[in-house]
């Protein structure tokens, strides 16, 4: 596992996803980390695996992320731990350039209903990606259902359902070209998804022929 990773210049990400569709995944590693707290546990992972010390998070910041806080409860300590005079540089750097505490950030839960559904290939959806005010990528969302799909049989899913996971390969930050990639090469009959839905606005899906 150690020297795969390293093959993918340790982005473990890149790594997951090529296990993922070449069906080389080690045994219970999509069960674990296909659900909502398994995707924040991955991308912590993630972080912690970064090849340069000073892109790792550090134990507060690591406190505060969705993985560990998802109740957002846990407040920050805003003065460093007492520092030993062998601790790395990079260390020391890190608080000498923060200025202003990072907030907590809210875990998916509190924006929305997270669900997961298992869909056969192809699922029969349209995506379309979301985008903010200054045109900043929000996710890629469920724009239709084709008639016939297993989606629309599901009767699972609405227009504008955010995807945040395709099995084990989190997707929330990825763009509808490399999304649409990932389905494509997807090894298996079936696809297990994960989606936010607002429940605060209701959708009307729409069906295309």
């Amino acid at each position: 596992f150690r020297l795969a990773v390293r093959d993918k210049m340790h982005v473990l990400e890149s790594w997951q996803e090529n296990a993922t569709l070449t069906d080389q995944l080690p045994e219970g590693w999509e069960q674990f980390f296909s659900c909502a707290e398994g995707r924040h546990a991955s991308r912590l992972i993630s972080s912690m695996m970064k090849f340069k010390p000073g892109q790792r998070p550090s134990a507060s910041e690591a406190m505060l992320g969705k993985y560990l806080n998802p109740g957002c409860i846990d407040e920050e300590e805003t003065n460093p731990p007492a520092v030993l005079p062998w601790s790395l540089p990079s260390y020391l750097d890190r608080w000498s350039r923060r200025s202003v505490p990072e907030e907590c950030v809210l875990s998916d839960e509190f924006l929305g209903k997270v669900f997961s559904v298992e869909l056969q290939c192809p699922p029969g959806i349209v995506l379309k990606e979301e985008r903010g005010k200054e045109g900043r990528l929000k996710g890629v969302a469920v724009s239709a259902l084709i008639e016939g799909g297993s989606a629309l049989k599901s009767k699972a899913l609405h227009a504008g359902d955010v995807l945040l996971s395709i099995g084990p390969i989190d997707v929330e930050e990825l763009g509808l070209e490399k999304v649409i990639q990932i389905l494509g090469k997807w090894p298996k009959k079936s696809v297990p998804l994960q989606f936010l839905r607002d429940d605060k606005e209701r959708y009307t899906p729409t069906v295309q022929a």
